[in-house]
């Protein structure tokens, strides 16, 4: 009977795979499908289905289908390398490693490849298919100048405080979609600015969700600039609101955050946690000044609704006079990025690609948009040689990484140690 199944089998297929050829496939995955309904264990038919899918975008689909395959037919390297590619297009990259690590258990001449798909290389060898973060400068204006930030400061007059040109970002995102890049992480509006200053923000958003709507985004912001006729929104749209608060104290919060004032701001917290209901991270930079209020900070905020309270270590962020810094961090140490850091895109509000976000002063830009593509971006010589030192540890060569220090998680006292602020 079995036999017989198997020879009325062989014309769908052959049509199916005609289809495929032509590259009809939305067609040719409703015949592999009619195939797979009456034979459920055809592994091979699963696969040519998964394909048809993932050229039709539509990834989850073909995520099934590879799934179907791998229940027939376990532990096949195609089919496992071909779910890892299309958990690294949604984001799911600790699944995509596991994956590929299972491809080179069962098959070690893979290595390369794998090494390719896993660092993101294209084809070329160069050209990322993924990135981690794409960090974008949606403005260069912020509305704070904390004390152990530059923004505000004398040493980045020169750069840009205006919005970044609507023909600009519309650019950026239609090539990541165009390209079919994966983010695999977020696409971050807020670099050196307030997210939530930028005049554009709602449109940015609704662009970015139309164009690529299975990315995570995520606006930054000190909430000072929260009007709710203008940002409320943002929640159609927006994955994530990441709230910078340095203390709860008015007269620590005034002085951290010049010239913000805690009276006027903090108000706005509520509203913002009411009009983005489990979606906001709240991020603590955290120093001598508010190490004591970690406690209260968390109960407050989780009290809103906050989805989580991330005491972070403090980094001199380049500062050219670290005295304050030295004098209100731990144990600092120095910072020595892996070359991992060029699967992010970070990109100021006038097209400067950059290799780090803590180079405020913008003394070592790796690409232009303006000028350039994405594509061109990724593979310039000048992210190469960065990257290269980076790989040789040659920090010490690089005008900002060899200024570049920080706290480490592990220097923070342990949360429910209390230490005095500083004086």
């Amino acid at each position: 009977m079995k036999h017989w199944l198997r020879f009325l089998d062989k014309p769908l297929i052959r049509a199916a795979d005609a289809l495929r050829d032509q590259r009809r496939w939305a067609e040719a995955a409703e015949v592999y499908r009619e195939i797979v309904h009456r034979r459920p264990g055809r592994a091979g038919v699963w696969v040519q289905l998964g394909h048809c899918l993932s050229h039709l975008s539509r990834w989850h689909e073909a995520v099934e289908a590879y799934r179907a395959a791998d229940l027939c037919r376990p532990d096949d390297p195609d089919t496992l390398h071909h779910l890892a590619t299309l958990h690294h297009r949604l984001g799911d990259v600790v699944t995509s490693r596991e994956l590929h690590s299972r491809v080179l258990m069962l098959n070690p001449d893979r290595l390369e490849l794998i090494k390719g798909s896993m660092l993101g290389a294209g084809k070329d060898g160069r050209s990322p298919q993924w990135l981690d973060h794409v960090i974008i400068g949606t403005t260069g204006l912020c509305n704070a100048s904390c004390v152990h930030c530059p923004t505000g400061k004398i040493s980045t007059a020169a750069s840009p405080r205006t919005p970044m040109p609507m023909p600009l970002f519309r650019k950026i995102i239609d090539e990541i979609a165009d390209s079919r890049m994966m983010v695999a992480g977020n696409i971050a509006f807020g670099l050196f600015g307030d997210g939530l200053v930028d005049p554009f923000v709602v449109e940015r958003a609704r662009y970015t969700r139309e164009r690529l709507p299975n990315v995570t985004l995520d606006v930054n912001t000190n909430g000072a600039a929260y009007d709710p006729r203008k940002h409320a929104a943002l929640d159609d749209y927006v994955n994530i609101v990441s709230l910078h608060c340095e203390s709860l104290i008015p007269e620590t919060y005034d002085y951290l955050m010049q010239p913000l004032r805690a009276e006027r701001v903090q108000l706005k917290y509520p509203m913002m946690f009411r009009d983005f209901p489990d979606k906001i991270l709240v991020s603590v930079p955290t120093s001598r000044l508010n190490i004591a209020e970690r406690p209260a900070m968390k109960d407050y905020f989780y009290g809103l609704g906050a989805i989580n309270v991330e005491f972070s270590p403090m980094a001199n962020r380049l500062a050219n006079d670290e005295e304050l810094f030295d004098r209100i961090s731990f144990a600092p140490q120095p910072i020595r990025c892996e070359p991992g850091i060029f699967q992010n895109l970070i990109v100021d509000c006038d097209g400067k690609a950059l290799a780090c976000c803590n180079d405020f002063s913008r003394i070592e830009p790796v690409g232009d948009l303006m000028s350039e593509t994405i594509a061109e971006t990724l593979v310039s010589s000048r992210r190469g040689a960065f990257r290269d030192k980076l790989a040789n540890g040659c920090h010490a060569d690089i005008a900002t990484c060899k200024r570049c220090r920080g706290d480490t998680p592990c220097s923070l006292p342990p949360l429910e140690e209390s230490l005095p602020t500083a004086a």
